[in-house]
């Protein structure tokens, strides 16, 4: 080789090198770069976004790009009556494993929470607050309750208003799981029920989720939802529970008013007052369908004084109910003993009502409503303040010994202006005997020893024992019950006027354990004459 030769090949060498590099390089830099920040496909999907955090959507490079994709969950507060959404609410956010939180905002997209969310209580200006069971997985829409009122005005017939006068607001039934909540949740009275503040004011809801915190109240709630929420709905249903507090007794004002915000209009109502004062209550009682007996002349009533309490109504959402009452004289009936009666024992001396009614046959029904009861009367003295005029009695029930009774009776009517005085009160000379057993279906009579023996009842059997006169036109025939008497024994009742008579027993929990016997019906009963004594047998039936 020669020397030009040697001095060339170093610089093509170096030359092809460099071209190499050059393409390599360049076919390295068509190829296509991952996008920074996307993941793959193989990474889970974005789980629910915390409260006030933002949803990155996430696109996978080994997929073509989709034309839509799936709609991000929300929540939206609708107004229950004209179904649109709210302008302002607030949220707080119960969560077990992130910070417990608070948002404010317009109700057409409220934030949903975590997967780990418990449940979410809402909260509006004038509505009532809602707790919703998380997590939200799905799409929901909450309608509020635009806050119901009732409002009671007493006045006397001459339009003054009264003051002073302690009213109670009640609902039929027991104390909905709705006010344990509310109530568990300290300051939530204060928060949405202050009038003029807004219950969405930052400070107010900070302070207040602050002070849940700390009381530990949040635990109580996620346990109750999650017990309410197993009994009524599947699993993946959000259950929706409006909280109401519960009503509080209130006096009426200068202008003889009490009301009350927040009320329940899932169930009846009635108010009540208990004073000695003589309100005729409003609404009154709808005696076609409570007190009306059905083929018969009249029926009692053995509960509740009617002149106390108003008769059942319920509340719409938004409703702003007024009930206007008359407060009328203080009238008194009053009355003594007889020596057949026992001051120092306990005794039931009962305030009847008398109200005619026409049912929708168009046959009137006498109702005997018990206005006031009595259970003692001190040196032989009893007094009745506050009745209403119209047609009246007062009874007198007492056991004077083991198994005896005796009754006395007092029938007036009472005028607008007056007063009563029964007198003395004794017992008629008459007596009814009756007695209670059990026999099978084919009238056969049961031994009760070797009977109750084998059900195992240790205790005396007893039942409740109403006792009504049989005649008709009557203008005050007696219904009476004598709570929880013996059976198989001779029961005497002292003062109860010779003639026709029905009775009737129902039984006091026993039916609960007769082994291999069932009661078919519930009760027993017997038309009978006085002049003879009585028994009424429970029929037993073998079970199949």
């Amino acid at each position: 080789m020669s020397e030009g030769s040697s001095k060339t090949f170093p610089i093509a060498f170096l030359f092809l090198l460099f071209v190499g590099i050059l393409l390599l390089v360049i076919f390295r830099l068509r190829e296509p770069q991952p996008v920074q920040g996307v993941q793959s496909a193989s990474e889970p999907q974005p789980r629910l976004r915390p409260v006030g955090e933002e949803v990155v959507e996430q696109q996978s490079i080994a997929e073509p790009p989709r034309k839509s994709l799936a709609p991000q969950v929300q929540i939206v507060v609708q107004d229950k009556l004209s179904l649109t959404p709210l302008p302002l609410v607030g949220a707080f956010y119960f969560d077990h494993r992130a910070e417990n939180s608070w948002w404010r905002g317009p109700g057409d997209s409220l934030p949903f929470g975590t997967e780990s969310l418990d449940a979410i209580l809402l909260v509006a200006d004038g509505y009532v607050p809602t707790l919703i069971s998380g997590p939200v997985l799905k799409s929901l829409t909450v309608q509020l309750e635009p806050v119901a009122r009732v409002q009671v005005e007493i006045q006397k017939k001459d339009g003054t208003p009264v003051s002073g006068i302690s009213l109670s607001l009640r609902g039929e039934g027991r104390l909905m799981e709705e006010s344990i909540l509310f109530e568990r949740l300290k300051g939530l009275r204060e928060l949405v029920m202050v009038p003029g503040v807004s219950a969405m004011s930052e400070e107010r809801m900070h302070t207040v989720l602050a002070k849940w915190e700390e009381g530990r109240v949040l635990r109580s709630i996620r346990r109750q939802l999650r017990r309410m929420k197993g009994r009524w709905l599947p699993e993946e249903v959000n259950l929706t529970v409006p909280l109401y507090p519960d009503p509080k007794t209130k006096e009426t004002d200068a202008q003889g008013i009490a009301a009350w915000d927040f009320v329940y209009t899932t169930m009846d109502l009635y108010w009540r007052h208990d004073t000695s004062l003589p309100i005729l209550c409003e609404p009154p009682f709808d005696l076609k369908k409570e007190f009306a007996a059905e083929g018969g002349g009249f029926r009692a009533s053995f509960t509740g004084p009617k002149t106390r309490r108003s008769g059942y109504f319920r509340v719409a959402p938004g409703e702003n109910r007024i009930l206007r009452s008359l407060i009328g004289d203080n009238h008194r009936v009053w009355g003594h003993l007889g020596p057949e009666f026992d001051p120092d024992k306990p005794v039931r001396i009962a305030l009847i009502g008398v109200d005619v009614v026409e049912g929708e046959d168009g046959n009137a029904f006498r109702n005997f409503g018990t206005e006031g009861l009595l259970s003692s009367a001190p040196d032989g003295k009893f007094v009745f303040e506050g009745v209403m005029p119209g047609v009246k009695g007062v009874t007198v029930l007492q056991e004077i010994s083991e198994n005896h009774w005796a009754f006395a009776r007092d029938n007036f009517t009472l005028a607008e202006g007056e007063d009563h005085n029964t007198g003395v009160l004794s017992p008629l000379p008459e007596r009814l005997e009756i007695s209670l057993g059990f026999e099978l279906e084919d009238g056969a009579p049961i031994d009760f020893a070797s009977f109750s023996q084998s059900v195992g009842w240790e205790e005396p059997v007893r039942s409740d024992l109403v006792l009504r006169q049989g005649e008709k036109e009557l203008d005050h025939p007696i219904w009476m019950m004598i709570p929880g008497v013996p059976h198989e024994t001779s029961l005497l009742f002292d003062g109860f006027p010779i003639g026709l008579w029905g009775a009737q027993a129902l039984p006091l929990k026993w039916p609960q354990s007769l082994g291999d016997f069932q009661l078919p019906g519930n009760d027993a009963c017997a038309d009978f004459s006085s002049a003879q004594p009585v028994r009424l047998n429970y029929v037993l039936a073998k079970k199949d």
